[in-house]
Parts: structure tokens; sequence; C-alpha cells
């Protein structure tokens, strides 16, 4: 987390405020706490600026805050990294994921004078799974084999489309006989135990001799 003033030429410390504010106070007859917005907005100060850094590794993510401040000190820090888990310190490391997916990130930060100021990421994690497909054809005959990546998950079912009005649900297939020579489209999903598919497709062509 880094704390940065505010790219005014000259920085307003918090006793100038203060003073403005209490001179404020006395002239306009206003609770303190509106003495010191007044003051604020006199000598041109600007709310803080909070933004989310993120590094990812799988499903494992560091998060940063960078806060400009003007005028006060950051006091508290309230996560929600979008999965029912949350954090209140100022920077979050190894913060895990169960489940592969894209989560919306939420950071409050509140300062010393009471205000807060909310920043928000949509960040990806897990990697997706990768398939291809293999075949070796004897005329009308095909061998089909399917190569999965995968990444934190274990591949859950299996939905070939063979073209031709045939289709498997096994992880290979075997000794797929077409009815006639041609080529064909075939595509083969994947889908893991977390929900997650990715698709494979490739074309095949077989003789008749």
């Amino acid at each position: 987390m880094s704390q940065r003033k505010g790219s005014s030429p000259k920085f307003i410390g918090p006793g100038a405020v203060q003073r403005l504010a209490k001179q404020t106070q006395r002239e306009f007859k206003l609770t303190y706490a509106a003495a010191v917005a007044k003051a604020k907005q006199q000598l041109g100060i600007s709310p803080m600026i909070v933004t989310i850094g993120s590094t990812i590794v799988d499903r494992v993510v560091q998060f940063t805050s960078e806060v400009t401040l003007n005028g006060a000190t950051a006091a508290s820090y309230a996560w929600n990294f979008g999965d029912a888990q949350t954090a209140t310190t100022e920077d979050v490391s190894d913060q895990t994921y169960a489940t592969s997916g894209t989560y919306l990130v939420t950071l409050v930060v509140t300062d010393t004078d009471g205000k807060t100021v909310t920043a928000t990421k949509w960040i990806t994690v897990g990697s997706a799974m990768e398939a291809t497909i293999e075949h070796t054809a004897a005329l009308l005959v095909v061998q089909f084999t399917s190569e999965v990546v995968l990444n934190g998950a274990t591949a859950d079912t299996y939905a070939w489309d063979l073209d031709d009005g045939q289709t498997a649900t096994t992880e290979d297939v075997a000794d797929v006989t077409y009815s006639g020579a041609g080529t064909y489209d075939v595509s083969l999903t994947v889908t893991d135990t977390e929900g997650l598919t990715t698709v494979a497709t490739t074309q095949v062509t077989v003789a008749a001799t």
C-alpha cells in the first residue's frame, strides 16, 4: 500500500484545515464537521482517490491499495473479495480463491475525518482448461482420443458431437464408423468439477476405399 499526496502544487496539511475550520465555525456558527467540510472546499482539497492493484497466480492473488490522501490519514480498510471472504489490512497477501472464475473485488477506505471512498476491480482467477482432439482413421472407422490440460480442477464430463448424427460421453471414443466417405466436423466439450467448460474442434476425412 502506498499513500501519496494530491497533485496540487502546494500540499495543504491538516493543520491548515483545522485552523480554517475553527474560523469558519465561529463565523458561520456551523458544527465542526460542517466547518471542516467547508474549509476543505475553500482550500480546494480534493477527496481521497483509491485504486486496487493485483497480481494473480492461478487462484492466489496479492492485493495492494493505492491511496491518494489530501489533508487526512487513512484510518481503516475494508476489503470484500467477491467470494464471501473479507479483510481489514492495507494490503492482502496470498488471498486464495476456492474456485476459478471472475470476481468483483471492493475496497472501502475510511479516513480520519470519517470520509469513505470505494474502489472496485474485476479479477479472473484460475487458468482455463485446454482440450485438443487426436484421431486416426482406417477407411470409414475412426479412433478419437482427447488431450485435456487442467489447472486445479478435474475433468467431470465429456460431450462429443461426432457429426453424422453420432455422439459420445466417454473420454476417448473407439471405432466410430461413418456412414459414407467425406469430411466431418467433430467437437468435444469438456466440463470440469467447477462447472467451467472448454471446447475443442477438428475435422476428420474418411474414405470408403
